[in-house]
């Protein structure tokens, strides 16, 4: 006799810190039921190793869980710096001047 395979209601995310996330139901990140994906709506913790796992579920109860995947995050490189002083091809610049920049946007051009 054969197993009858039921559809798939919607899936459980979870992501945590420890090696099995699904072990806290704190971990647990959401619940959704019309998707395969998940973008989060809020910042990880920077320089963070996070672990995590999905669970399918129907009416009959909970799947098996997924394999535990990783990843770190990493902070990202700042902008490029805009450059004040001395200017480009500035004239009589003094023999010790004092240099001047700005933090700036990513060298996208300003409107």
């Amino acid at each position: 006799m054969g197993t009858t395979r039921r559809e798939v209601s919607g899936y459980r995310i979870y992501l945590g810190t420890y090696t099995d996330p699904i072990s806290d139901d704190f971990n647990l990140l959401t619940t959704i039921e019309d998707s395969t994906s998940f973008s989060l709506p809020f910042d990880l913790d920077l320089e963070t190793i996070y672990h995590w796992q999905v669970v399918a579920f129907n009416e009959a109860g909970d799947g098996e869980a997924s394999v535990t995947w990783s990843f770190i995050t990493h902070v990202e490189a700042p902008s490029r710096v805009e450059l004040v002083f001395p200017g480009y091809n500035y004239e009589d610049v003094s023999s010790t001047p004092t240099f001047i920049w700005e933090t700036g946007n990513g060298g996208i051009p300003e409107e």
